[in-house]
């Protein structure tokens, strides 16, 4: 039953969809960015580049985790890059 709701999902971000306005985030180690862009025929044109600074990674490899502050920060970050996308 997974399965099909796997292949369902996978099927419909296949499909050619012309003039659709995606998100990419991205959470890397010192940095959080959300680019939006507009698909259309002839490639992507970036219509908003937010970037963030933010040291996830800062005492994560000793710890062996991401602290409350730096995870409540993320969440910040992801409910603002949110707000953005729902304009």
């Amino acid at each position: 039953m997974a399965e099909k709701a796997v292949e369902r999902t996978v099927q419909k971000t296949n499909e050619k969809r012309p003039n659709s306005i995606v998100a990419i985030i991205d959470i890397g180690s010192n940095e959080i960015r959300m680019r939006i862009a507009e698909r259309n025929k002839s490639g992507m044109i970036i219509l908003e580049n937010m970037q963030y600074p933010l040291s996830v990674a800062k005492n994560t490899f000793g710890k062996g985790s991401i602290s409350v502050g730096k995870a409540n920060k993320l969440c910040d970050i992801l409910v603002n890059f949110m707000a953005v996308c729902k304009e």
